[in-house]
């Protein structure tokens, strides 16, 4: 059975740099200027514009606006302001810019207003197509698990196919983000903006992905998820031991008591039923009572929490976003080549290349011996070694083990070592005079680190050394007559 743990980050405390204020959310406009909104854009900024100062009579309070038009295939650039008007004259300028198909980059501006966003806020997508980069969709629900933000589609198109999945992916991410899916004339967009989702089905199949936060000492808040390709799967806590689910209350003098949780899925149906009790640590925490067993084989579900207010009601809260789990891919190595060769006396690094989702260690070996071994973190893809080519040994078979929590991995460069050319010296050096019928010696020193061949040739075509050209082959440091 393995045991993993995943935690989302909501907020984090960067004490050093300047932050929005707490509660403070984004407003965000993701809007399609292809081709074909050229007849309507007008009517559709108008109700753009509606949504838009409906939004800023709530209650919650906008750090900021950003606004982002998209095209096929370019997405356009992005206009992030704190001032309203602003925003409002980049709304107002809006111009369609062509496109070819009718699918559009939606998933691509989606993915980047997100990644500009404050958590908690508002995302509205204006188009009349579906997506053409819906590959990406599986990174945009992790950020938006990450952001906690809620997207609205308001659709006024759907290239003719809402069966294709380049449609279905946006049901996919409002029912994640507690959003909806509209599908309207132009002159009803104005109408929808103080509708609320009250049921959410979705029949989109899922693939695994995998997401991986380290938690540090700067997290505030965090949510819980687990997941898996069909495993069993037990939560467990930094000591590897087994975890309860605990809930924090926001507002303790509006609830006298909180009484159970449920994880539901995107159907509605209770996967999972426990009751709470109060910590008797912490007066504003609740924990499960049994051990906490995430649902299996489940890719999204919501968090709903029930119990007493101080007037003696009933009350329940839903998590805004629904949330899934990852499991952590194995950790990967390549390298470039094999076998290289290299030439000698100089100084040559080798190198691997990873894919790891956790933090690793890399142990290099030469001929099954570990000359080195170090710890990386996970954003950090390439790992060099230096190989001193001085050295008589430095050729030879390089192992490459990568090992993080989730698995290993292994790939072998075979390095030879190109051997600089032997260094000859005759003696004597010039000229030898002699007598005839009188042997001699011509000595040849012989310098190499390789073992290597010796060829004596006579210049003279008519005469020949003994028995005419010899080849004879000697290992390093011969001294040859």
């Amino acid at each position: 059975m393995r045991k993993i743990i995943f935690l989302i980050i909501l907020l984090i405390d960067f004490s050093k740099q300047i932050n929005p204020p707490v509660g403070t959310s984004s407003i965000k406009f993701v809007f399609d200027v292809t081709g074909s909104m050229h007849d309507d854009l007008l009517q559709v900024i108008q109700g753009a514009t509606h949504i838009y100062n409906v939004t800023l009579r709530r209650e919650y309070s906008i750090y900021n606006y950003i606004l982002i038009p998209f095209g096929d295939p370019h997405v356009g650039l992005i206009l992030k302001t704190r001032d309203s008007k602003l925003f409002q004259r980049g709304l107002q300028d809006l111009i369609v810019q062509g496109g070819g198909d009718c699918p559009g980059m939606t998933i691509t501006a989606i993915k980047l207003v997100l990644e500009q966003s404050l958590p908690d806020s508002f995302i509205y997508v204006f188009t009349d197509a579906r997506s053409k980069d819906y590959l990406l969709s599986d990174t945009v629900l992790k950020l938006i698990q990450e952001k906690q933000s809620q997207v609205v589609f308001v659709m006024i198109g759907d290239c003719g196919d809402q069966d294709h999945i380049g449609y279905q992916i946006f049901h996919k991410i409002a029912a994640t983000s507690s959003g909806q899916v509209f599908t309207l004339d132009r002159k009803q967009v104005s109408e929808q903006t103080r509708k609320v989702n009250l049921l959410v089905i979705d029949k989109i199949k899922r693939n695994k992905q995998t997401y991986i936060l380290h938690v540090d000492s700067k997290l505030l808040e965090f949510t819980i998820s687990v997941s898996g390709a069909n495993p069993q799967v037990t939560l467990i806590d930094p000591s590897s031991t087994s975890t309860y689910l605990t809930i924090e209350i926001s507002n303790k003098d509006d609830i006298q008591n909180a009484q159970q949780t449920e994880l539901i899925n995107l159907y509605g149906n209770i996967l999972v039923n426990q009751k709470l009790q109060l910590n008797t640590n912490n007066s504003l925490l609740y924990s499960t009572i049994e051990k906490f067993q995430p649902p299996v084989k489940i890719f999204f579900f919501y968090i709903r929490l029930t119990g007493i207010d101080n007037n003696g009601y009933h009350f329940q809260r839903l998590s805004s976003t629904a949330l899934t789990s990852y499991i952590r891919l194995k950790s990967i190595v390549n390298v470039d080549y094999n076998s290289i060769q290299i030439k000698s006396n100089q100084l040559y690094n080798i190198q691997c290349y990873m894919q790891s989702q956790l933090p690793y260690y890399v142990q290099w070996f030469k001929n099954a011996q570990l000359i080195s071994q170090n710890d990386y973190p996970s954003h950090l893809t390439t790992v060099k070694y230096l190989i001193k080519l001085t050295e008589i040994n430095a050729e030879g078979l390089y192992i490459c083990n990568v090992t993080s929590t989730s698995g290993y991995d292994i790939d072998e460069i075979n390095v030879d070592i190109l051997a600089l050319p032997p260094i000859i010296q005759i003696l004597p050096t010039k000229e030898l005079f002699t007598l005839i019928n009188i042997t001699v010696s011509i000595n040849c020193l012989v310098q190499s680190t390789k073992d290597y061949n010796l060829i004596w040739k006579q210049e003279l075509p008519s005469s020949s050394l003994s028995t005419g050209n010899a080849l004879t082959h000697f290992s390093p440091y011969a001294f040859q007559k």
